[in-house]
Protein backbone atom coordinates (compact mmCIF):
# COMPACT_ATOMS: atom_id res chain seq x y z
CA UNK A 1 0.00 0.00 0.00
CA UNK A 2 1.42 3.32 -1.03
CA UNK A 3 2.12 5.83 1.65
CA UNK A 4 0.10 9.01 2.07
CA UNK A 5 1.38 11.82 -0.16
CA UNK A 6 3.00 14.61 1.81
CA UNK A 7 1.14 17.90 1.56
CA UNK A 8 3.25 20.80 0.31
CA UNK A 9 3.77 23.74 2.59
CA UNK A 10 2.77 27.32 1.75
CA UNK A 11 6.45 28.15 1.28
CA UNK A 12 6.78 25.36 -1.34
CA UNK A 13 3.55 26.36 -3.06
CA UNK A 14 4.43 30.09 -3.00
CA UNK A 15 8.22 30.56 -3.20
CA UNK A 16 7.87 34.32 -3.04
CA UNK A 17 6.19 34.24 0.32
CA UNK A 18 7.98 34.63 3.60
CA UNK A 19 11.15 36.48 4.49
CA UNK A 20 11.58 40.05 5.67
CA UNK A 21 9.08 42.63 4.47
CA UNK A 22 9.46 46.32 5.43
CA UNK A 23 6.66 47.39 7.75
CA UNK A 24 5.44 43.84 8.37
CA UNK A 25 5.11 42.15 11.73
CA UNK A 26 4.03 43.42 15.13
CA UNK A 27 4.52 47.11 15.72
CA UNK A 28 6.85 48.45 18.39
CA UNK A 29 5.51 48.11 21.91
CA UNK A 30 6.42 51.75 22.63
CA UNK A 31 3.90 53.16 20.11
CA UNK A 32 0.83 52.85 22.28
CA UNK A 33 -0.28 56.44 22.83
CA UNK A 34 -2.40 58.17 20.20
CA UNK A 35 -2.78 61.85 19.32
CA UNK A 36 -5.82 63.41 17.69
CA UNK A 37 -5.99 67.10 16.85
CA UNK A 38 -8.01 69.30 14.52
CA UNK A 39 -5.89 71.45 12.20
CA UNK A 40 -6.39 73.92 9.36
CA UNK A 41 -5.90 72.81 5.73
CA UNK A 42 -2.61 74.78 5.62
CA UNK A 43 -1.39 73.01 8.75
CA UNK A 44 -2.34 69.61 7.31
CA UNK A 45 -0.44 70.42 4.11
CA UNK A 46 2.61 71.48 6.12
CA UNK A 47 2.39 68.25 8.17
CA UNK A 48 2.22 66.06 5.06
CA UNK A 49 4.98 67.99 3.28
CA UNK A 50 7.32 67.74 6.27
CA UNK A 51 7.01 63.95 6.42
CA UNK A 52 3.82 63.16 8.32
CA UNK A 53 3.97 60.81 11.30
CA UNK A 54 7.70 60.15 11.12
CA UNK A 55 8.42 63.90 11.10
CA UNK A 56 6.09 64.42 14.06
CA UNK A 57 7.80 61.65 16.06
CA UNK A 58 11.19 63.26 15.37
CA UNK A 59 9.90 66.67 16.48
CA UNK A 60 8.41 65.21 19.68
CA UNK A 61 11.69 63.42 20.43
CA UNK A 62 13.60 66.70 20.11
CA UNK A 63 11.09 68.57 22.26
CA UNK A 64 11.26 65.82 24.88
CA UNK A 65 15.06 66.03 24.94
CA UNK A 66 14.85 69.81 25.37
CA UNK A 67 12.42 69.49 28.26
CA UNK A 68 14.61 66.86 29.95
CA UNK A 69 17.61 69.17 29.68
CA UNK A 70 15.58 72.16 30.94
CA UNK A 71 12.93 70.82 33.35
CA UNK A 72 12.47 74.26 34.88
CA UNK A 73 10.73 75.36 31.66
CA UNK A 74 8.10 72.64 31.90
CA UNK A 75 6.20 71.63 28.79
CA UNK A 76 3.93 74.65 28.74
CA UNK A 77 4.29 78.38 28.46
CA UNK A 78 1.83 80.66 30.19
CA UNK A 79 0.77 84.19 29.34
CA UNK A 80 -2.21 86.17 30.60
CA UNK A 81 -3.83 83.09 32.08
CA UNK A 82 -3.68 80.95 28.92
CA UNK A 83 -1.59 77.88 28.26
CA UNK A 84 -0.15 76.68 24.97
CA UNK A 85 2.68 74.38 23.81
CA UNK A 86 6.05 76.12 23.52
CA UNK A 87 9.26 75.73 21.56
CA UNK A 88 11.52 77.11 24.29
CA UNK A 89 14.96 78.57 23.80
CA UNK A 90 17.47 76.70 25.95
CA UNK A 91 18.48 78.26 29.26
CA UNK A 92 22.11 77.26 28.69
CA UNK A 93 22.94 78.50 25.18
CA UNK A 94 26.35 78.20 23.58
CA UNK A 95 27.88 81.64 23.21
CA UNK A 96 29.93 82.35 20.11
CA UNK A 97 30.72 85.75 18.67
CA UNK A 98 31.26 86.42 14.98
CA UNK A 99 33.05 89.41 13.46
CA UNK A 100 30.79 92.44 13.30
CA UNK A 101 31.72 95.45 11.14
CA UNK A 102 30.36 98.77 12.33
CA UNK A 103 29.99 100.19 8.85
CA UNK A 104 26.94 98.93 6.99
CA UNK A 105 27.06 97.45 3.50
CA UNK A 106 25.73 99.61 0.67
CA UNK A 107 22.66 98.31 -1.10
CA UNK A 108 23.13 100.98 -3.78
CA UNK A 109 26.51 102.28 -4.91
CA UNK A 110 29.58 100.65 -3.33
CA UNK A 111 31.63 102.49 -0.70
CA UNK A 112 35.16 101.90 0.62
CA UNK A 113 35.24 98.98 3.07
CA UNK A 114 36.19 99.58 6.67
CA UNK A 115 38.60 97.33 8.56
CA UNK A 116 37.30 98.46 11.93
CA UNK A 117 35.12 95.98 13.79
CA UNK A 118 33.61 95.62 17.22
CA UNK A 119 34.40 92.91 19.77
CA UNK A 120 31.91 90.64 17.98
CA UNK A 121 28.24 89.80 17.73
CA UNK A 122 26.54 86.98 19.63
CA UNK A 123 23.31 85.88 17.94
CA UNK A 124 21.90 84.57 21.23
CA UNK A 125 22.16 88.02 22.76
CA UNK A 126 20.79 89.66 19.62
CA UNK A 127 17.82 87.38 18.94
CA UNK A 128 16.91 86.19 22.44
CA UNK A 129 17.88 88.73 25.10
CA UNK A 130 15.15 87.16 27.30
CA UNK A 131 15.66 83.41 26.69
CA UNK A 132 13.26 82.36 29.46
CA UNK A 133 10.45 84.19 27.66
CA UNK A 134 11.49 83.45 24.06
CA UNK A 135 10.43 80.72 21.67
CA UNK A 136 10.64 80.06 17.91
CA UNK A 137 7.96 79.02 15.46
CA UNK A 138 7.90 78.45 11.69
CA UNK A 139 5.56 80.34 9.37
CA UNK A 140 2.92 78.43 7.39
CA UNK A 141 0.53 80.10 4.98
CA UNK A 142 0.90 83.44 3.19
CA UNK A 143 -1.48 85.79 5.02
CA UNK A 144 1.50 87.98 6.12
CA UNK A 145 3.57 87.78 2.95
CA UNK A 146 3.44 91.55 2.36
CA UNK A 147 5.05 92.02 5.78
CA UNK A 148 7.95 89.82 4.67
CA UNK A 149 6.77 86.67 6.48
CA UNK A 150 6.88 83.79 4.00
CA UNK A 151 6.27 80.05 4.53
CA UNK A 152 9.30 78.40 6.13
CA UNK A 153 10.57 81.55 7.85
CA UNK A 154 11.41 81.20 11.53
CA UNK A 155 9.84 83.75 13.88
CA UNK A 156 11.47 84.76 17.15
CA UNK A 157 8.70 85.49 19.66
CA UNK A 158 9.09 87.28 23.01
CA UNK A 159 6.36 86.48 25.55
CA UNK A 160 7.59 89.12 28.01
CA UNK A 161 6.83 92.11 25.75
CA UNK A 162 3.56 93.99 26.11
CA UNK A 163 1.90 93.99 22.66
CA UNK A 164 1.53 97.46 21.17
CA UNK A 165 -0.54 98.86 18.34
CA UNK A 166 1.14 98.09 15.02
CA UNK A 167 3.30 95.19 16.20
CA UNK A 168 3.18 91.68 14.72
CA UNK A 169 1.87 89.22 17.30
CA UNK A 170 1.07 85.54 17.81
CA UNK A 171 -2.49 84.98 19.04
CA UNK A 172 -4.42 81.85 19.94
CA UNK A 173 -8.07 81.96 18.91
CA UNK A 174 -9.79 79.00 20.57
CA UNK A 175 -7.49 76.15 19.48
CA UNK A 176 -5.95 77.82 16.41
CA UNK A 177 -2.81 79.96 16.30
CA UNK A 178 -2.29 82.89 13.97
CA UNK A 179 0.32 85.58 13.28
CA UNK A 180 -1.08 88.99 12.34
CA UNK A 181 -0.53 92.75 12.71
CA UNK A 182 -2.17 94.07 15.89
CA UNK A 183 -4.34 97.13 15.42
CA UNK A 184 -6.32 99.00 18.07
CA UNK A 185 -9.32 100.66 16.39
CA UNK A 186 -11.69 102.72 18.55
CA UNK A 187 -10.40 100.88 21.58
CA UNK A 188 -11.09 97.46 20.05
CA UNK A 189 -8.53 94.81 19.08
CA UNK A 190 -8.20 93.79 15.45
CA UNK A 191 -5.78 91.39 13.78
CA UNK A 192 -4.86 92.52 10.27
CA UNK A 193 -3.43 90.24 7.58
CA UNK A 194 -0.95 91.69 5.12
CA UNK A 195 -1.61 90.07 1.78
CA UNK A 196 -2.69 92.28 -1.13
CA UNK A 197 -4.74 89.43 -2.66
CA UNK A 198 -7.60 90.27 -0.32
CA UNK A 199 -8.18 86.58 0.46
CA UNK A 200 -7.71 87.02 4.21
CA UNK A 201 -10.21 88.96 6.36
CA UNK A 202 -9.51 91.19 9.34
CA UNK A 203 -10.08 89.20 12.53
CA UNK A 204 -12.16 90.67 15.34
CA UNK A 205 -13.23 88.95 18.60
CA UNK A 206 -16.58 87.19 18.37
CA UNK A 207 -18.95 86.05 21.08
CA UNK A 208 -17.92 82.72 22.67
CA UNK A 209 -14.41 82.93 21.15
CA UNK A 210 -11.38 82.64 23.43
CA UNK A 211 -8.54 84.95 22.45
CA UNK A 212 -5.12 84.61 24.04
CA UNK A 213 -2.17 86.88 23.28
CA UNK A 214 0.90 84.62 23.07
CA UNK A 215 3.74 87.02 22.32
CA UNK A 216 5.30 89.68 20.10
CA UNK A 217 7.34 88.78 17.02
CA UNK A 218 10.72 90.47 17.40
CA UNK A 219 12.77 88.92 14.58
CA UNK A 220 12.28 86.82 11.45
CA UNK A 221 15.00 84.45 10.25
CA UNK A 222 14.91 83.47 6.59
CA UNK A 223 17.13 81.94 3.92
CA UNK A 224 18.13 84.07 0.94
Amino acid sequence: MAGRKKKKSNKELHPGWGGYRPGAGRKGHGLRAKLQVNVTPDQKLAYDTAGGREWLREVLNRVGATLQANPIDGNKMKLDGCTTPAWPVTNDPTHYKVDFFLEGVQAGFPSPASDYKEDGLDFNELLAPNPDATFCVNVTGDSMIDAGLTPGDTLIVDRSKTPRNGEIVIVRIDTDFTVKRLRIVNGEIELHPENSSGRYPILRPKDAEEWCMIGVVTFVVKKV
